[in-house]
């Protein structure tokens, strides 16, 4: 990062912005071509509901009556705006957990961090495919 740059920065800014780089980039080469990942597509049909069964505003609607739960990959409220400021920063204000696709797009960025253990209560249903 150039000089002038990080002299405008505090240490906390810098060290959260080349995260935020690193993670872009891990993303990027996670999901050349704009792969997806199998699995994590059974965790969002095992979380929401089978997209032969519901329509995609179903799944994305999708909510826990017992948690915060929400979207199509339930992430709970404390989730999702960790995760979300984490990604998006400043942007995160204008996401939404009921939205499919920023939904899904935040839910690969806490895969490529963490692999599946964001879902291991719903595991029984998804199972690893390879």
């Amino acid at each position: 990062m150039p000089v002038e740059i990080q002299e405008s920065l505090s240490a906390i800014e810098v060290q959260l912005l080349e995260k935020r780089l690193s993670i872009e980039f891990t993303i990027e080469n996670r999901l050349v071509d704009n792969h997806t990942d199998p699995t994590l597509e059974k965790i969002a049909e095992c979380e929401s509901g089978d997209p032969a069964k519901k329509t995609k505003e179903q799944i994305a609607n999708a909510k826990n009556p017992l948690s915060s739960a929400s979207g199509r990959f339930q992430f709970i409220a404390s989730t999702w705006e960790h995760y979300g400021r984490l990604k998006w920063g400043a942007d995160f204000e204008k996401k939404n957990v009921f939205s499919y696709d920023d939904n899904t797009e935040l839910a690969y960025f806490v895969w490529t961090l963490n692999g599946y253990t964001d879902w291991e209560v719903s595991r029984e249903c998804w199972q690893p495919i390879r």
